[in-house]
């Protein structure tokens, strides 16, 4: 049997042609890799790439065969970083991205570098045990779809800052395990971005003695981002799905007046959303610093509990299981959930022109110590098409029924612009069925047990006989233009019922 020495001596010119292609490939693949290198680092430089309100310059640094090294800067506009403060100056940080090419695909890591002044400031605000950020990066063999992974070690940190018109805040943040995400993206696939934790706890204390607790627990997301289906916007991503699962949900309040706890168990949540339906949506949120939501949304989860142990009375609350929840989104500015005063919620509403919201069922069956009933929610929000708009749209428009959605956003929006009235013409609807204990918590919510809330909130509501207990209904509907109906009366008299049935009026009036 010849050797394999003897073999190649007898086969030099074959093991020679042999090795000649071998490197030749290698050289093709690390050149080929070196060519992915340059893009990635190109497209993270780009104006816009990460944000519009942050800047990324990348500066070579070392170029070896199989090795580069590149220095990446990261500015965050004061917009940003400190939204209360306008002079506020840019801040920055530094990373270094290492690249390793060879036969099996291109791969690097990327180390943040204490190498700033902002960097070294806000490491030394960490006090307690710091994480750790590792990332790694890879590419497939013959094909530039990136996959990065991020890993956070296990930390216990405590951070003070200080709220303007609050005071002094310390912040607990911990992560028994590490915390991963995998970010996903291709040149003809969606990016994805997947999220891993096994314990995540975040405490705040404020001056006032109040102190909250939030604890996460089994936490797997799922995020997919699509790019906005428009030519002339380019590197413009939004989230079209999100998908997401929780072993345990719980949430502490503590203040003077007592202690609220809720807790989720098995809680799932679906975010389905739409791209914006035209470019001038898309145009009109930029200019006007907007965020809305667009989409459906779905929420269960197996059991629940709400706790309220008030500081000097008795224990309220209720157990709930089957929890459902779905409700539809069109066109609704997030600002809508803020504090706003009736000017600025109107402006809101002009301004959006399309809102309409649709909450198709919250529900859950809820157990506590006199009754064991289902509660129901439902509601809309939508505009009312009405004279004003018919006449407002123009006649060459298509036939409303065959209308496709960015024509009838269109027209809406013409619409509600040439209308001379000057409030929107909106319509609602709330319907709900609350089991006693329920409505017992919500006016604790609500009223803190101070006097006015808790004692008028039921005349608006009708009450309904069960087995072992109180079930209490509402109907509440109607339009701005025409008024509302309660529980199928008018709504002024209902106010005026309910105002002249409680001794000292409604706490404010």
């Amino acid at each position: 049997m010849l050797t394999a020495i003897e073999f190649l001596k007898r086969h030099s010119a074959l093991a020679g042609t042999i090795v000649i292609l071998a490197t030749g490939a290698v050289t093709g693949l690390v050149v080929y890799q070196k060519s992915v290198q340059s893009m990635l680092l190109a497209a993270l430089a780009e104006p816009g790439a990460v944000a519009a309100s942050v800047i990324v310059t990348t500066e070579p640094r070392e170029r070896g065969l199989f090795t580069w090294r590149d220095r990446a800067s990261i500015t965050i506009g004061s917009s940003v970083w400190s939204p209360d403060d306008p002079s506020a100056m840019p801040v920055t940080f530094e990373f270094d991205i290492v690249a390793h090419f060879g036969i099996l695909g291109l791969s690097g890591e990327i180390h943040a570098l204490n190498s700033t002044g902002m960097s070294a400031t806000l490491y030394s605000l960490l006090k307690g045990i710091r994480p750790h950020l590792s990332v790694d990066y890879r590419t497939g063999l013959f094909s530039d779809d990136l996959t990065i992974e991020a890993e956070v070690s296990p930390f216990d940190v405590q951070v003070n800052a200080t709220e303007a018109g609050v005071g002094p805040i310390d912040w607990l943040v911990s992560a028994t395990s590490p915390v991963r995400i995998v970010v996903k993206a291709g040149r003809a696939s969606p990016v994805t971005l997947e999220t891993f934790f096994d314990d995540f706890r975040v405490t705040a204390f404020d001056p006032a003695r109040n102190r909250l607790s939030l604890v996460l627990k089994g936490g797997e997301f799922r995020n997919t981002y699509l790019p906005q289906p428009f030519e002339r916007i380019e590197r413009e991503w939004f989230m079209s799905e999100s998908e997401g699962v929780l072993s345990r949900v719980e949430f502490d309040q503590f203040d003077p007046r007592g202690h609220l706890n809720v807790v989720f168990d098995d809680l799932y949540q679906r975010v389905s959303k739409r791209p914006k339906e035209t470019l001038r949506d898309h145009a009109d949120d930029y200019e006007n610093h907007t965020e809305t939501l667009d989409g459906d949304y779905a929420i269960s989860a197996k059991t629940a509990s709400l706790r309220i142990t008030p500081e000097d009375g008795n224990e309220l609350g209720f157990d709930a299981g089957q929890i459902q929840m779905s409700s539809r989104a069109e066109n609704v500015p997030v600002v809508l959930f803020e504090t706003l005063d009736e000017d600025q919620i109107e402006r809101e509403f002009r301004k959006a022109g399309t809102v309409s919201f649709h909450l198709d069922e919250l529900s859950f069956l809820a157990e506590g110590k006199k009754t064991t009933a289902t509660a129901h929610f439902s509601g809309n929000l939508t505009p009312k098409k009405t004279a004003s708009i018919d006449v407002a749209a123009p006649r060459a428009t298509p036939d409303p029924e065959h209308e496709t959605p960015h024509e009838r956003a269109e027209r809406r929006r013409r619409a509600f612009e040439k209308a001379e009235d000057t409030s929107p013409d909106l319509a609602w609807s709330l319907t709900a069925e609350i089991p006693d204990e329920v409505l017992e918590s919500i006016e604790t919510l609500l009223s803190g047990k101070r006097r006015g809330i808790a004692p008028t909130l039921r005349h608006f509501l009708v009450e309904k006989p069960a087995e072992d207990g109180s079930a209490w209904s509402i109907d509440f509907r109607g339009d701005i233009r025409k008024g509302a109906t309660l529980n199928g009366r008018n709504f002024s008299w209902e106010v005026k019922k309910a105002y002249e049935a409680t001794p000292d009026g409604f706490v404010g009036h």
